[in-house]
């Protein structure tokens, strides 16, 4: 085989392999309702009477409470909360964990993180991430 005709290959393999990452990847860069996510736990954010209720749609097979963290931040930046694994949280938080799924120890779809509206305003920005390191960032609306 020649040289031009390798090198000729070498980069048709090159961008055959980048537009299939591309493809496959570049779908999941965009949560629901344009949240950004990266293949993180995706979330649906309801606002309630006391505040808001973030239901957990999907999440890793395997995350415990105590892999699963949550950090809110006010509309001006300001933290409203420090990263907190879903087991930290409680009243005094202002943010509780409601497992949905009490019979199993993992967290499941249908299990949320209910947020209190006197210490959450709207418009802030809330990021939760699970053991494969990927987050998911909403805003709260």
């Amino acid at each position: 085989m020649s040289p031009v005709i390798a090198t000729i290959l070498m980069v048709a393999i090159t961008v055959v392999l980048a537009s299939v990452l591309y493809t496959s990847v570049g779908g999941t860069m965009v949560g629901p309702s344009g949240g950004h996510s990266c293949l993180g736990p995706q979330v649906q954010i309801q606002a309630t009477e006391s505040g808001w209720l973030v239901e957990i749609l999907t999440v890793a097979p395997g995350t415990r409470p105590a892999g699963m963290f949550v950090e809110v931040r006010a509309p001006d930046g300001t933290r409203s909360l420090a990263k907190t694994s879903l087991s930290g949280l409680g009243p005094e938080t202002g943010a509780v964990y409601r497992d949905a799924n009490p019979s199993v120890d993992d967290v499941r779809p249908g299990d949320g993180i209910a947020l209190d509206d006197a210490r959450f305003l709207g418009g802030s920005t809330i990021a939760i991430s699970d053991g494969t390191g990927m987050v998911t960032v909403r805003t709260l609306r």
